[in-house]
């Protein structure tokens, strides 16, 4: 087999590989034993038709295009082992001569791993985290929000007022049309909570049970049902109810209600430690933002298009499913913000490009600093996944897969690598 490699960029390489005819023989032999299993030929068995009667039977051209269909992917992964190249996906294959008695001539377009230099992490400072606080407005806002959940109602015959909560029917037009699930029953609301879009509770306010009325409403450019986002709508509401709010007491009592805590101040200790755990989680998260992109803004490095690409792709799917999952029909929204996913697959460039950025540059960490991931680490994750999923069978399945063991893999790596970086890089 010769191979003729040629350099077409930092990411892309051409291999011209050419498998002789007498390198063809093993492979014609390996071929006639496949089709022997697949065509019968009375007075031979299965498998045990020699070679020159299966090609009196299918023909030669048949025999060679099988012969190919084996030599092909053989003879590539030996050209990229010999060429020490690292593939990324599949490579394109042109043929340039496939004709019996002939060498196999064809042509491997492969997209590889670029190469680059790291930057020198000592001349990287990032600060250190900074330290969180809990205010004690953050805490009594927390218990508000307990006691909101843990009020009783009680039906009332007057006009709603703040801290009402009211019940109402409503449907959401634009256009005149309603929107797709944009007929709500039996839906609750307070006054004054500030939970749906602006200026929703002041049109409410002062209605009776039975009473109707119609208004319109601009949902705010930020609204998580992207489909509605800046959007002005007609709503049309019928109160069911209007109901006053009693908020129990927030005392030592209420504290005990809870369960496990022996008092007010207990809640109160509880409630700031939860929340000092998430704002924590927040800063940790933050500071590892800041760390990669300090380090990836002093990396020079060519992006292999299909990464790129598959990225987009990814980002593309993943917010597909943002929308989905918040009620939305996909089509509907590239419709009402007048854009293909085309279009949108290229507004994501830059974002798939900083991905592909940071995985290359914590794998290349990884290899450089000879980072390794034991098993053990692999089984105590696993083990951890599975206990999250113990109401979910089919996702507790799924965790043994060796898909899931390959991501597992990669998700401990990187957190061992940004690891490292904290270690170098935060002063």
């Amino acid at each position: 087999m010769n191979v003729k490699k040629t350099e077409k960029s930092p990411t892309e390489v051409e291999l011209e590989i050419e498998v002789s005819p007498e390198e063809m023989e093993k492979y014609l032999d390996m071929a006639a034993k496949t089709l022997s299993n697949k065509v019968k030929i009375e007075g031979f068995r299965a498998g045990k038709v020699p070679r020159n009667i299966l090609e009196m039977k299918v023909g030669k051209a048949a025999l060679f295009d099988e012969a190919v269909n084996i030599a092909l992917p053989k003879t590539y992964t030996q050209a990229v082992i010999d060429n020490n190249l690292e593939p990324v996906g599949d490579p394109e294959i042109s043929p340039k001569k496939a004709a019996v008695g002939n060498p196999f001539i064809y042509v491997a377009t492969v997209t590889i791993l670029p190469s680059f230099t790291l930057p020198d992490l000592s001349k990287i400072s990032v600060k250190k985290k900074e330290k969180v606080t809990v205010s004690k407005k953050d805490v009594e806002k927390t218990l508000h929000t307990l006691a909101e959940q843990r009020a009783k109602t009680t039906a009332v015959d007057r006009a709603s007022k703040k801290g009402d909560e009211i019940v109402i029917d409503f449907k959401i037009y634009r256009d005149k049309v309603q929107i797709e699930n944009g007929d709500y029953k039996d839906f609750p609301a307070t006054i004054g909570d500030s939970k749906f879009i602006p200026g929703f509770e002041d049109k409410v306010v002062g209605l009776k049970k039975g009473d109707k009325k119609e208004f319109d409403l601009t949902f705010p450019k930020d609204y998580y049902e992207k489909i509605l986002a800046g959007k002005k709508a007609t709503f049309k509401v019928t109160v069911k109810d209007v109901k006053e709010k009693e908020l129990p007491t927030i005392d030592d009592a209420f504290a005990q209600s809870l369960g496990g805590l022996k008092d007010l101040k207990d809640l109160e200790k509880k409630i700031e430690e939860n929340l000092t755990v998430e704002a924590e989680k927040k800063e940790n998260e933050r500071q590892e933002k800041e760390i990669l992109e300090k380090v990836n803004e002093k990396i020079t490095v060519d992006l292999p298009k299909k990464l790129v690409a598959g990225e987009q792709e990814q980002l593309l799917r993943e917010f597909q499913q943002m929308v989905e999952r918040q009620g939305g029909a996909f089509d509907e929204y590239l419709e009402s913000i007048k854009k293909t996913k085309e279009q949108l697959l290229k507004e994501f460039t830059k974002s798939a490009e900083e991905r592909v950025k940071t995985a290359l540059m914590l794998r290349e960490v990884a290899k450089k600093e000879k980072l390794t991931i034991t098993e053990e680490e692999v089984e105590k994750e696993r083990e951890i996944h599975k206990m999250q999923y113990q109401q979910n069978p089919e996702l507790k399945e799924r965790v043994e897969s060796d898909d899931y063991t390959a991501y597992l893999r990669n998700m401990l790596m990187n957190k061992k690598v940004v690891g490292f970086l904290k270690e170098k890089v935060v002063k």
